[in-house]
């Protein structure tokens, strides 16, 4: 069964992408997005990308010299020859979520890439662990041999659609042992479909919050597009954005709108990992919702709580008053009885004091007698 990701269910697949560079300016950027240099890879976990690995060149100096160095080997360059192609090869996501070892498959692709491209005209090689699907980009120089002389030939591996479904298949071969397959072929009477960058796909998203901002401050619902991504979303989606900026808040909310954006590309035509990130965004927009839910369950057992302890408190105080009073009972009645005490004492004292008074009477009776 084919999914609407394109996808067969339970299968997983070798995803080649090519691009070309021709001048150096190019070739630069590309090794420095590769090699992570000068901010050059504004997605990339920066926490992570001390367990990418590269072989070959590891700067961006370093590649530039060992381009000129394929290059001096040849009598000629052509104008406007393409100096230098980057080879971007990975796997369906669920691949390596489910098991997949990223090194032994960049062992496989780099496998490929030398013998397809030749080990020699490999300029750098890294594999990246620090974005959201692992993956090994290649930079290489397209030269070939023919009649003895050596030249710049791009075209050689990938002009027109029989060699580009050639490379697919050839890497799939590789990887195959893996338990991964070639991606499905288009049928010709399919429109040829364009992978969406992530540019595009993060600009689709920074504009479908944008105008979920502009409608909540606006007191008029700004009109929609009536061409492009942004207006193929649906009144429902933006009910559904809404609802995250007022419940959730915007980090919440963005990764809803990452997840409109994506099933939008998803429906039209979309790269692997607009793919890949359309299923983790709705994945961490189901999680932010989850723990959302058990934040504020955990508010109302806490609120429970507070007034339980509350009101056996406000019961402990009515207790400890209570025997306050009881307290001051107990002593007025000790005070009693102590005031009883004395005055028996009294009576007790005054009865001795007559009787003694009595005596001391008679005896001086007798001396009078």
């Amino acid at each position: 069964m084919i999914t609407k990701q394109g996808y067969h269910a339970g299968m997983s697949f070798a995803i080649p992408r090519i691009a070309k560079e021709h001048n150096r300016a190019g070739v630069a950027a590309r090794a420095a997005h590769n090699l992570r240099q000068h901010s050059a890879a504004p997605r990339a976990d920066a926490e992570r990308s001390a367990k990418n690995k590269t072989i070959g060149a590891q700067t961006v100096p370093d590649v530039l010299a060992a381009l000129d160095a394929r290059l001096a080997t040849l009598p000629k360059i052509q104008k406007n020859a393409v100096l230098v192609v980057e080879l971007m090869l990975t796997a369906s996501p669920e691949w390596f979520t489910a098991g997949g070892k990223p090194t032994q498959f960049a062992n496989e692709a780099l496998e490929f890439a030398k013998n397809k491209f030749g080990a020699e005209n490999i300029l750098t090689a890294s594999l990246h662990l620090d974005e959201t699907t692992p993956h090994l980009q290649v930079l290489f120089t397209p030269i070939v041999e023919k009649n003895g002389v050596s030249k710049l030939r791009a075209s050689h591996y990938f002009d027109g659609s029989e060699k580009m479904k050639q490379f697919h298949t050839e890497f799939a071969a590789q990887v195959e042992k893996l338990g991964l397959r070639r991606g499905i072929e288009r049928k010709p009477s399919e429109p040829i479909k364009r992978h969406t960058t992530l540019k595009e796909y993060y600009k689709l998203v920074d504009q479908i919050v944008e105008r979920a901002n502009k409608v909540r401050q606006a007191p008029v619902v700004p009109a929609l597009p009536a061409r492009g991504m942004l207006g193929r979303v649906s009144d429902d989606d933006w009910r559904t954005l809404s609802d995250s900026l007022d419940k959730h808040g915007a980090e919440v909310a963005r990764l809803q709108a990452e997840a409109i954006a994506g099933r939008l590309y998803m429906d039209s035509s979309v790269g692997t990992e607009v793919a890949d990130r359309l299923a983790r965004a709705q994945e961490a927009v189901q999680k932010a919702q989850d723990a959302a839910k058990k934040a504020r369950e955990g508010e109302e057992q806490a609120r429970r709580q507070i007034e339980a302890l509350e009101a056996a408190m406000a019961k402990t105080q009515a207790q400890i008053e209570g025997m306050g009073q009881k307290i001051a009972q107990l002593d007025a009645e000790i005070q009693r009885r102590a005031d009883w005490l004395k005055i028996g004492q009294m009576e007790a004292y005054r009865d001795q004091l007559a009787e003694e008074i009595a005596e001391l009477q008679r005896q001086r009776g007798e001396f009078d007698d």
